[in-house]
């Protein structure tokens, strides 16, 4: 009886320590599957950082110009890709998961039949299991985070619709200015080639300004519309006395500035008089 009890003990050792290093086996393939889980999830945050990233670069980019329009949807196509293959890589790791439970299943039936010396393995078992559960926890909100980036993949497609038509309405109305601004230049040239001139000895009658005798200019209540242009000379009468001499120096159409020429006249006169004679030089 004594060697078939030392028979039988050495068989159940043999079978415990069998058990346990099976029991080893699977807890270290679930560690290295638990890596690639959280491997998974760390691919899952840098997907979503690079979409609020990419939000970020393509809101810029098509207030800037047309032809980033383009570049955004390649930007959206990418980052669809990149939820697709996030989403894949999720039903590889619930596959896995699932892989790990049906071995923890395998190992728990076989600690039963190893009884209490296997109760240690039993403890940590139960723990890889609440890890296991805590994963599976985690699923939905990586499955939410999904569902959120593929709410703002579509929105960034709206927002991509709503600028091109931006742009088509920002072509139409440069279009508008572009021909508004033609034909401004070709008014101003005809006025260039119709408007009225001056010849020598001509007069016309002219409201004065404030005078600045420091800088020795004066304001004229006439401009381009009458002929006046830029360094006509002209002799200043009032009353029929000729008190001074202005060359113009400024011409607007309405308006226009002269200066007085020095030490001809009583240029002071210009203060106490409203309106003058202009005879063209």
């Amino acid at each position: 009886m004594s060697k078939f009890s030392i028979i039988l003990n050495a068989l159940v050792i043999v079978v415990s320590f069998a058990a346990f290093a099976l029991t080893q086996i699977s807890v270290s393939e679930y560690k290295s599957k638990l890596e690639e889980i959280k491997i998974v999830e760390q691919a899952i945050v840098e997907a979503g950082n690079k979409l609020d990233q990419q939000k970020k670069e393509t809101a810029a980019k098509l207030l800037r110009q047309k032809g980033r329009n383009q570049d955004l949807v390649e930007e959206i196509l990418e980052s669809q890709a990149t939820s697709e293959e996030v989403t894949e890589k999720l039903e590889s790791a619930k596959a896995e998961i699932g892989q790990i439970e049906n071995l923890i299943d395998d190992t728990s039936a076989k600690l039963a039949s190893s009884g209490d010396r296997l109760k240690e393995a039993g403890v940590e078992l139960e723990q890889q299991q609440a890890a296991v559960q805590n994963l599976r926890n985690e699923i939905p909100k990586i499955e939410e985070q999904i569902e959120t980036k593929k709410f703002e993949i579509r929105d960034f497609e709206d927002q991509a619709e709503g600028l091109t038509g931006q742009l088509s309405v920002f072509a139409s109305i440069t279009e508008v200015l572009r021909q508004h601004y033609l034909d401004t230049v070709s008014e101003i040239r005809s006025y260039a080639r119709e408007r009225p001139w001056l010849e020598p000895g001509e007069e016309l009658r002219i409201q004065l300004g404030p005078l600045d005798l420091r800088s020795g200019y004066v304001a004229l209540s006439e401009g381009g519309a009458i002929g006046l242009r830029e360094n006509m000379l002209f002799s200043v009468y009032t009353a029929g006395e000729e008190i001074s001499k202005i060359r113009i120096k400024k011409v607007f159409r309405t308006y226009s500035l002269a200066e007085l020429i020095p030490l001809v006249g009583n240029p002071l006169r210009l203060q106490s008089i409203k309106e003058v004679d202009l005879v063209a030089l």
